[in-house]
């Protein structure tokens, strides 16, 4: 990467101290924001809430801050906390999370500014941990700029094995401020836990957290975000006599997004995709439970575009959630049964806002798939609210034990849910334009019969909030 800005790279540690710097004195002062001196470095880095001890400066035509300096005529450092100064002509880069084999110990933490007047700002936020448990990776990155580009990626990975307690959390917090140039960000954040192991007690417990927040904001030039977040955990435990199982049922929202887009007359355009796959696997000869989810976890999408220009919108929800009892019994008929008490949550929200252009467009999709042994208690909701004043196409469908519900919504202000609890079905607003109860036989609680929202999706969470700069839709920070 060549073309930077003021950019602050920050881990757990930092080295060195702010110093005025060689040259700074001609330095040219970029359009309403000077750190062309320590004084107004030091107002903008807290201004943005970032604590300026321990910060080393560059302020070379050519700036390295990472592992391996690149060679004669570059100004390098191998510091964790570095803030690169970017005018005309200057080259600078970075590394975000040192690698180490492939992985990195918790905690990942990493913070970038980039100011430029003109030139591109490029940011690249690489962030990997192997670790069973307690990983936590946090990425912020405030981007300003005139004409110019503003352009990042993230990446984040927690990839767990072993252990009877899997916890990770994952948090991606974006600003990104422009006149007549782009705003581009693209955001990956993956967790992948598996486990064949029980603590002392008998008990599995795999929880992950994904949260990212992005505004975007530009006067005349075009936003664009594409977020990609995915959950999968796999946990089995055999010939145990007692197991308590539990997958994202800690009552928190397991990948949640608010991302807003603003533009006079540019063109907004946001892909946003969520997945959350869990399976839980134990033998008939085990006592005990397996939990999936919780009435206030699943997976949450907020976004709000403005603009006179075209905007358009790509949501996609997926969510499988599988438990699975067998073997023992059958091939040792001898052994006693085991009693597990089985539960299945599954809420997915939607709250999409998007104006002011006739030509708008929200394209939706919202799938649940839920499988347990019979006798299990099964509770899966979803629910959209979609406004704009173009056209939102939206469809929902929930399979539980392989009966499949749908619903579906076309038009300027979509309101609508389905609902599905032990078989009992219903579906409000959509294109049926009121309600429609698949099976009349009301299930038991929580579920009241028949339907149960009366056609007006209830508030779903908000979006999470970033610090000081990267705010989303409003939400408890995430990760």
């Amino acid at each position: 990467m060549t073309r930077w800005g003021v950019l602050l790279l920050g881990t757990v540690a930092a080295a060195a101290v702010i110093g005025s710097g060689a040259g700074a004195q001609n330095q040219r002062v970029l359009p309403g924001i000077d750190v062309s001196s320590r004084a107004g470095l030091v107002a903008y880095l807290k201004a943005h809430g970032i604590d300026p001890k321990g910060v080393v400066v560059q302020r070379g035509k050519h700036n390295y801050a990472g592992p391996k300096c690149p060679g004669p005529g570059w100004t390098c450092t191998t510091a964790n906390k570095v803030v690169q100064i970017r005018y005309w002509g200057n080259d600078s880069r970075f590394q975000c999370t040192p690698s180490s084999g492939g992985s990195q110990s918790p905690p990942d933490t990493c913070t970038i500014v980039q100011i430029s007047a003109g030139g591109d700002n490029e940011a690249r936020c690489l962030e990997d941990s192997e670790q069973t448990t307690g990983a936590s990776q946090r990425c912020v990155i405030f981007q300003t700029n005139t004409t110019g580009s503003n352009y990042l990626e993230v990446f984040q990975e927690v990839e767990s094995t072993g252990g009877g307690s899997q916890v990770a959390d994952q948090y991606t917090g974006v600003s990104q401020v422009n006149g007549s140039g782009l705003n581009d960000a693209r955001i990956s954040q993956w967790i992948i836990q598996n486990t064949n192991d029980t603590d002392a007690a008998g008990a599995q417990t795999q929880a992950g957290h994904q949260g990212t927040s992005v505004t975007q904001t530009t006067t005349s030039g075009s936003n664009n975000a594409i977020v990609d977040q995915s959950l999968a955990e796999d946990a089995r435990a055999d010939w145990k006599s007692n197991v308590v199982q539990s997958q994202s049922a800690d009552g928190q929202l397991a990948t949640n997004a608010g991302i807003t887009q603003n533009s006079n007359t540019g063109a907004n355009v946001l892909s946003l995709n969520q997945r959350n796959t869990l399976f839980g696997h134990v033998s008939k000869t085990v006592n005990g439970s397996q939990t999936q989810g919780s009435p206030n976890g699943g997976l949450n999408g907020v976004f709000n575009q403005s603009s006179a220009g075209l905007s358009t919108v790509s949501g996609n929800q997926t969510e499988t959630q599988t438990m699975d009892v067998s073997g023992g019994l059958d091939s040792y008929p001898r052994l006693p049964r085991g009693v597990v008490v089985q539960k299945q949550f599954g809420p997915m929200h939607f709250d999409p806002s998007q104006g002011s252009n006739p030509n708008d467009r929200y394209k939706l999709s919202q799938l649940s798939t839920q499988k347990a042994a019979t006798g299990a208690l099964q509770d899966d909701k979803v629910y959209a609210i979609c406004t704009t004043t173009g056209l939102c196409t939206a469809q929902q469908r929930i399979t539980q034990q392989g009966q499949t519900t749908r619903n579906s919504c076309s038009g300027s202000s979509c309101d609508f849910g389905t609902v599905v609890v032990n078989g009992a079905s219903s579906t409000c607003g959509g294109n049926e334009g009121g309600c429609d109860v698949s099976n009349p036989a009301p299930p038991p609680p929580p579920f009241l019969g028949g339907c149960e929202f009366e056609c007006t999706p209830p508030p779903g969470p908000t979006g999470p909030t970033g610090p000081t700069g990267p705010t989303g839709p409003g939400g408890p920070i995430i990760g």
